[in-house]
């Protein structure tokens, strides 16, 4: 979660109280001042913090066998350095898109 997604979590019936899972980094949230938004929501909600990191730093090897298992009709390289690089390593079914551009799944 991230602060853009408040208003969205705000949509939620019955947030008051919930448990919120974060899973990125707690760097982007240890410092209170500067993660005012956050602690500020997080607080209004009497929501219980939980930090389950996960990594989004997966190695060619771990995104092959991960493709492998599932067989996707479409790999979207996204928050990535190299996209280009992605049809390299697996296919045809590698399909580019550039931020913010719309696409039908």
């Amino acid at each position: 979660m991230r602060d853009s997604m408040i208003p969205l979590v705000k949509k939620i019936p019955n947030v008051k109280g919930a448990t919120l899972i974060y899973s990125q980094w707690d760097g982007y949230i240890r410092d209170k001042k500067k993660a005012s938004v956050f602690w500020d929501f997080i607080q209004a909600n009497d929501l219980r913090l939980e930090h389950i990191h996960t990594s989004g730093h997966a190695t060619v090897g771990i995104l092959k066998q991960l493709a492998s298992a599932l067989k996707p009709k479409r790999i979207i390289p996204i928050h990535t350095e190299r996209p280009e690089r992605f049809k390299e390593y697996f296919g045809k079914s590698v399909m580019a898109v550039e931020d913010g551009q719309l696409i039908e799944i």
